[in-house]
């Protein structure tokens, strides 16, 4: 079972989020800077007691991920946690067509880091930013302290919703390559009461 350390709400999660994908992602950075002004004077702050602050970040977030916070189960109990090698049997990438075309359907991170290394294909056409990126990053990827976010039952399977190329690196670097056991790394994790798998396209 995942490690849980301190409960936490969701406008944390969505705060953390949004202020990942913002400064991680020149995209999103260009689309909220753009079309969503009054959201990004509250991508840094942490008031997550401020109903108003909450809001203005859930908008953001919904704005560059709306397909999957939306498509969340109604019901989620968020958490600070930590994952090790124990748990990460159990965890999936979320279903979506690039996850389910590194795994060959399976979703599981392993699948996918064996095959962005084995199959070239998946180096050219439509996955080529995607793979190329993981394969170019991934040491990086494994060593930056930033959080995944997880959902599923206490006892899994735990499905990876933001953070599936940090995933794929982790998988990559300790079981691939074997460069030795995970090391237990935080991830806010949403503890619901059943597995979820919801397709995405």
């Amino acid at each position: 079972m995942v490690g849980r350390i301190r409960k936490v709400s969701p406008a944390e999660v969505w705060g953390y989020w949004l202020r990942y994908e913002y400064h991680s992602r020149s995209n999103v950075r260009e689309l909220l800077d753009t079309n969503f002004k009054d959201v990004v004077p509250y991508i840094g702050k942490k008031d997550y007691t401020n109903p108003f602050a909450n809001a203005e970040r859930l908008k953001g977030l919904i704005a560059v991920r709306r397909r999957i916070i939306e498509r969340l189960p109604s019901k989620i109990d968020w958490w600070i946690a930590s994952i090790d090698d124990v748990d990460i049997s159990k965890v999936v990438l979320i279903s979506a067509k690039v996850c389910r075309d590194f795994t060959n359907g399976t979703l599981k991170p392993l699948d996918a880091a064996i095959n962005i290394v084995s199959n070239p294909s998946l180096r050219v056409g439509k996955h080529a930013n995607n793979v190329n990126f993981i394969l170019k990053n991934y040491v990086n990827l494994v060593l930056e302290p930033s959080r995944m976010i997880i959902i599923g039952p206490k006892t899994g399977p735990y499905t990876v919703i933001d953070g599936v190329h940090r995933m794929i690196g982790l998988f990559l670097y300790h079981y691939v390559e074997k460069r030795g056991p995970l090391k237990s790394r935080e991830a806010y994790f949403g503890v619901i009461d059943a597995p979820w798998n919801y397709q995405f396209d």
